[in-house]
């Protein structure tokens, strides 16, 4: 066996390994939680939740500030959670999610993306 013959047998072989790989893996998003500390979020989530209750004219300052707060006291722990089983999840549905919370952001029809939205759609489309 020729020395060269043996080096095109190698070089293949390492071509074809090389191209069975998987790609690079998808890593979990970071997201910026500031959105939940600004007046756009009090505002918006006090506005939101004054139509859905029984008194729509009067949105509630107070009650705006709660729930911003809440949602990003939650950041922590649903990144957390999400990180534990993100491995777990098939790349195409993290792939439709993220893309999804990202078109929905650029387009303006949320204001941010979080884990807890990420993990929403993971679970809707994992149900299917």
């Amino acid at each position: 066996m020729s020395q060269g013959w043996r080096m095109k047998k190698i070089l293949t072989l390492g071509f074809l390994l090389h191209g069975l790989q998987p790609l690079s893996a998808q890593t979990l998003p970071s997201y910026d939680l500031s959105y939940y500390d600004s007046p756009e979020c009090i505002k918006e989530k006090a506005k939101s939740f004054a139509k859905n209750t029984l008194i729509p004219n009067k949105s509630d300052e107070a009650v705006g500030t709660s729930i911003c707060q809440v949602a990003k006291a939650a950041g922590p722990s649903s990144h957390e959670d999400m990180a534990k089983r993100w491995d777990t999840i098939p790349s195409e549905v993290r792939w439709k999610c993220i893309n999804a919370l990202e078109n929905d952001r650029k387009t303006g029809r949320i204001p941010t993306m979080d884990y807890v939205m990420l993990g929403t759609c993971i679970d809707y489309l994992m149900k299917k």
